[in-house]
C-alpha cells in the first residue's frame, strides 16, 4: 500500500501543523476555510502525510474580544465568534476531518474571556504563554502513529483514498 510513497516521507517523523484565522475574513467561516484550510488539506504532500499518519492538524478557534470593541467591530463580537467557531467545526466535518481525531480544535474561549487585553483584542504575555504551552503539550503527547480515522484524505470537494494520494 505504501510502496509508491517517497521513501523520505515514510521515514519522516511528522509535523504538527497549526492553522488559525478569521479576523481577516470578517469571521466568515466559509471564506476562512476556503482561504486557510482548504489549500493545505488539498495539497498532495499533506494528503500523503495524512495517509501515513505523519501530520497532526490543529485549528486555533476564534478568541474572545473585549466588549469595548463591539461598537467599532460588531462582526468580531463574542456572539459572532461563537457562531464562527461552530461553523468552522462543521466545515472540518463536512470534508471528513473529525474534530478530536483528524483535527484538534483548540478553543481558548475560557482562557481569553476574562483575560487582560493590551488593546481589546491582543492579550498580555500570560495568555500567550498558556497558549504556547498547550501547543507544545500537543506536540509532545499526540503521537504520529495512525492514518486519519476515515482512511481518506480530502481533496477540494471530495475524499481521495490513500492509494490515490500516493500517486
Amino acid at each position: 500500500r505504501y510502496e509508491s510513497f517517497p521513501h523520505f516521507l515514510i521515514e519522516y517523523d511528522g509535523i504538527l501543523l497549526v492553522l488559525g484565522g478569521g479576523l481577516h475574513w470578517a469571521l466568515n467561516a466559509t471564506e476562512t476555510f476556503a482561504s486557510v484550510v482548504q489549500p493545505v488539506v488539498s495539497n498532495p504532500k499533506y494528503q500523503q502525510c495524512a495517509c501515513l499518519g505523519k501530520v497532526r492538524l490543529v485549528w486555533t478557534a476564534m478568541n474572545v474580544q473585549s466588549t469595548v470593541l463591539d461598537e467599532d467591530r460588531p462582526h468580531q463580537s463574542r456572539e459572532n465568534a461563537i457562531i464562527f467557531n461552530e461553523e468552522m467545526r462543521e466545515a472540518f466535518m463536512s470534508i471528513g476531518l473529525i474534530p478530536g481525531e483528524d483535527v484538534v480544535i483548540l478553543d481558548w474561549w475560557n482562557l481569553t474571556a476574562d483575560a487582560q487585553y493590551s488593546d481589546g483584542l491582543h492579550y498580555l504575555s500570560d495568555v500567550n504563554l498558556a497558549k504556547a504551552a498547550q501547543i507544545l503539550y500537543l506536540a509532545e503527547h499526540w503521537p504520529f502513529t495512525k492514518p486519519q480515522s476515515n482512511g481518506n484524505v480530502t481533496n477540494e470537494s471530495n475524499l481521495v483514498s490513500c492509494s490515490d494520494a500516493a500517486a
